[in-house]
């Protein structure tokens, strides 16, 4: 793909197995590899056929196709009566009230007990509990350990609203650009941190945060500040717009970068323009390609939970240039 060898990126997917050519990503890249090769109406089908996911890949192949991104969302139904059993229940009681401590360890135990022998409609009921109470990453974990993917709303949610809204309009980071990445780096957990130190609701290092508000003229906040919304949510916006102005407002670079750092994303950097599906496609650190991929991803999903125009990926994705 990064050569251009089309001809032999298609060889080379048709010799895959059957359940590895059926995922989304070679099936996205059979048809790049046929629309290369044969022509846009030879690829046109799959493409079609692709855009009905509600995924990366299927809006990409939208984009290619020209049709409208389809995200095929319904909201779970809810059961009043059995949410209030839940609630009353006093594993679940002991759950919430270490969630509202901020021990987060200790709540997930107590959730995972209380409901270890629960049936899928009792565990779903639970997830929509939980959302109701702010735990929105056990929400979501929940829902996904049920492969219930429908509810976007429920998947979506778009917390500490007045502290994003600030700190879009003081960095000009777009709202639904900075819930993505807080999704994506925290899944809301006010508290998290990484194993390389990077705190709170964006992931911020401590060190990078002194900097990012020296620049910013912030009070330089504590570590302990990485941990409050209002800050983490500033500075990690902070920081985006940094990267962005830096690499022209390429999302993508940026997006890479936030999640390696510059100096792998230098090396990444082809030596001539290259198209952002391909490039992104060969960055070879598994956890920056899906990070990219999926802040792409959550980016349609919040336009659409807030009733906005979808963002086309087509729009998000300029070519990739040189390092300057």
């Amino acid at each position: 793909l990064w050569a251009g060898r089309f001809d032999r990126a298609s060889a080379w997917i048709g010799e895959m197995p059957a359940d590895l050519a059926a995922q989304p990503r070679w099936r996205y890249w059979k048809a790049r590899a046929l629309e290369q090769t044969a022509g846009a109406p030879a690829a046109r089908p799959l493409y079609t056929k692709l855009a009905t996911l509600r995924d990366y890949y299927g809006y990409l192949a939208a984009d290619r196709a020209k049709r409208p991104y389809e995200l095929n969302a319904g909201p779970l139904p809810a059961d009043a009566k059995l949410q209030a059993s839940l609630a009353a229940d006093a594993g679940l009681r002991r759950a919430r009230a270490l969630f509202d401590c901020n021990l987060y360890d200790e709540a997930t135990l107590e959730w995972a007990v209380a409901l270890g022998d629960a049936d899928a409609a009792t565990r779903t009921q639970a997830a929509l509990l939980a959302s109701k109470w702010g735990w929105y990453a056990q929400s979501i974990a929940t829902l996904a350990q049920l492969g219930l993917w429908d509810d976007v709303r429920l998947r979506y949610p778009r917390p500490f609203a007045a502290a994003v809204a600030k700190a879009a309009a003081r960095t000009h980071v777009n709202v639904d650009w900075i819930y993505a990445v807080m999704r994506q780096e925290s899944l809301y957990r006010t508290q998290a941190v990484s194993s390389a130190g990077a705190r709170g609701l964006l992931q911020v290092l401590p060190s990078t945060a002194n900097a990012l508000a020296k620049r910013w003229k912030l009070k330089l906040p504590t570590r302990d500040a990485l941990f409050e919304p209002a800050p983490a949510i500033l500075l990690g916006a902070a920081h985006l717009r940094e990267l962005l102005d830096d690499y022209a407002g390429a999302l993508p670079l940026s997006l890479a970068a936030y999640n390696a750092g510059a100096v792998p994303v230098a090396r990444w950097q082809p030596a001539a323009r290259q198209q952002a599906d391909i490039w992104i496609e060969n960055i070879p650190y598994p956890e920056t390609r899906s990070y990219v991929q999926r802040v792409l991803e959550h980016i349609v999903a919040f336009a659409w939970v807030r009733h906005a125009p979808l963002p086309r990926l087509s729009g998000l994705m300029p070519p990739v240039g040189p390092a300057r």
